[in-house]
């Protein structure tokens, strides 16, 4: 429909205008190792709904609504949910503020510098 936006490749510098004005980030990934567009995506204050397979629910802790991604008439109901519902979107955007605030580049590099170092000692 004309609701619904499939990009494709986005440039990094647009990437943010693209999630301040969606209504929701949809991220139905069968596999992911990290799922950084999650995080931008909170950051940015958008909803997410995204799969429950993966490291996404990892990622994304109580900060997204989760589904089966191989479930089309979930993944449309917790579309529908956010769109519908004001509390359930700001619920979302509130807790993806909170939750972005866990990663950072910073300490993904602390955090692997003293894995290395403990592994030499």
């Amino acid at each position: 429909s004309d609701l619904v936006v499939l990009p494709g490749y986005v440039p990094d510098e647009d990437l943010s205008t693209l999630y301040r004005q969606a209504c929701v980030f949809v991220m139905p990934s069968l596999y992911e190792g990290f799922g950084i567009p999650l995080l931008e995506a909170m950051h940015q204050k958008c909803p997410v709904v995204s799969s429950n397979s993966s490291c996404l629910p990892e990622i994304g802790g109580d900060a997204c609504l989760y589904v089966d991604p191989h479930d089309d008439r979930a993944m449309s109901q917790a579309i529908a949910r956010i769109m519908h519902s004001p509390a359930i979107r700001q619920s979302l955007v509130t807790a993806g503020t909170a939750r972005v605030k866990n990663f950072s580049f910073e300490k993904m590099g602390r955090e692997t510098l003293q894995i290395l170092s403990d592994s030499h000692s």
